[in-house]
């Protein structure tokens, strides 16, 4: 980075406070890479840890975001067993109505996690996780906001992570989809009782995060347009984002949402959410959106497109010259319209090239500026 240039957080701090930055903003999540090759033992050594993962992202010149950091210490308040074993963890609650048993396994050659069994499995079991909800227990603790401020530097943004929000947190954690659509059908009127007694007992989480020593908050939902269907967002979802948005916008914060899925569906509706990015955009050949429609469905201006580079055209079995292309096209169309970040979407996968990640950064420095 050249004399006079902006660092890598003024640039993504000037797209937020609807500047032009002299450069496009290139921000990279390369977090499961980084923990895929230190659980297998071939990390260098100075890429070990946090302060090692900021130190690679800065080899690559690119910035560092995607670390979602809680602001609070979290509990439930009732008897928690936990027993792990054979790359399963088996969690169970036991509360006066019942037994919640969750259970998910770890796949050590992708790095990955999966549900193979969620606390809710029908509707015998809403009356236990009501109780469970209710017992919540979030306390404040910035501390690991603070380091990762001290550390990051000029590098990256802290991004304070959220509770996905309620019809989220059922489909991805604590019911899964199929469950949760079962529930909605079976039982609609105990299905929207339960969704009001979640949004009663995040609100102390709300308050934590709005005090919380940082600019960007983020709802780690995952969204993608083929689980979630544009009328179950609107009906469930898009008011408690504006009232939630609105909530960390007087925090003085701006809010990410995590659509790392498919977009058509749903990422006209975030420009209704009042969310100020939805982030690890993937286009095609990938997603479901040509990169020229990104701006036109997203039907909002002010939206900002954090993505744009498909995590598998970033292994080397993918035609570099492909890739290339890509992303050139891809930054031409940023330039059209300032409201963009260059992000992977969604990560670097543990067969990623770090090379690729450079050149990304190098055709940023070349066709980038504006």
């Amino acid at each position: 980075m050249g004399s006079g240039e902006l660092t890598l957080r003024e640039r993504v701090r000037a797209v937020f406070r609807w500047e032009v930055p002299d450069c496009v903003p290139w921000f990279a999540d390369l977090s499961w890479w980084h923990n895929a090759h230190q659980f297998r033992g071939t990390l260098p050594g100075e890429y070990q840890g946090i302060r090692g993962l900021v130190n690679l992202h800065r080899e690559l010149n690119c910035g560092i975001y995607l670390q979602p950091i809680d602001p609070w210490r979290f509990r439930f308040d009732c008897r928690c067993r936990m027993q792990e074993h054979d790359n399963l963890k088996i969690i169970s609650y036991e509360t006066p109505h019942g037994t919640l048993r969750q259970v998910i396994q770890f796949n050590p050659e992708q790095y990955t996690f999966v549900f193979q069994e969620y606390l809710i499995k029908s509707s015998a079991d809403l009356r236990a996780f009501r109780y469970l909800i209710e017992s919540q227990i979030f306390e404040p603790d910035y501390t690991g906001i603070e380091e990762h401020q001290r550390i990051y530097g000029e590098t990256g943004v802290v991004v304070v992570c959220l509770p996905r929000v309620p019809l989220s947190r059922l489909m991805v954690e604590m019911a899964g989809v199929e469950t949760t659509c079962l529930l909605v059908m079976e039982e609609p009127d105990a299905f929207s009782d339960l969704l009001e007694i979640m949004i009663k007992s995040e609100e102390s989480a709300y308050e934590i995060a709005a005090g919380a020593p940082a600019e960007f908050a983020m709802f780690p939902d995952n969204l993608s347009s083929d689980i979630l269907s544009p009328q179950f967002f609107r009906r469930y979802s898009l008011e408690y984002y504006q009232h939630r948005c609105r909530q960390m916008k007087q925090s003085g914060k701006h809010t990410l949402v995590h659509i790392d899925g498919l977009l058509r569906g749903l990422l006209p509706l975030l420009g209704e959410s009042r969310v100020d990015c939805a982030e690890a955009i993937t286009p095609e050949p990938f997603g479901d959106v040509r990169a020229e429609e990104l701006r036109s469905i997203a039907s909002s201006d002010e939206l900002i497109l954090w993505g744009g580079v498909p995590g598998a055209m970033l292994v080397p079995e993918y035609p570099e010259d492909k890739f290339r292309e890509h992303i050139i096209h891809y930054l031409q169309i940023m330039k059209q319209n300032p409201r963009f970040v260059l992000g992977i979407g969604d990560q670097l996968p543990p067969n990623g090239s770090l090379q690729r990640v450079k050149i990304v950064s190098e055709l940023v420095e070349e066709y980038g500026k504006y």
